[in-house]
């Protein structure tokens, strides 16, 4: 029997890893997870080094990380 691609065995047609695209919902909800814990790791772990957290550049830098993460995780990237 000739295996299709996209098939798994048996012939059943499991999706496939990677295929389609997550909901913005989804995806929304990861990256503010994401840019929580990254913020979170760097007024936790900045002080401990002797560093303060610069919040001016840090603002810019956690929208940009939460527009790419989104998109990321949106389209499957990650």
């Amino acid at each position: 029997m000739p295996v299709v691609k996209g098939e798994g065995p048996g012939g059943s047609s499991a999706p496939k890893l990677g295929s389609g695209k997550r909901s913005w919902a989804a995806s929304l909800s990861w990256a503010t997870l994401l840019v929580a814990v990254a913020i979170g790791l760097s007024v936790t772990i900045n002080p401990l080094l002797g560093r303060r957290v610069h919040w001016d550049w840090t603002l810019p830098l956690a929208l940009a990380l939460f527009a790419v993460l989104s998109l990321a995780l949106r389209r499957r990237w990650m």
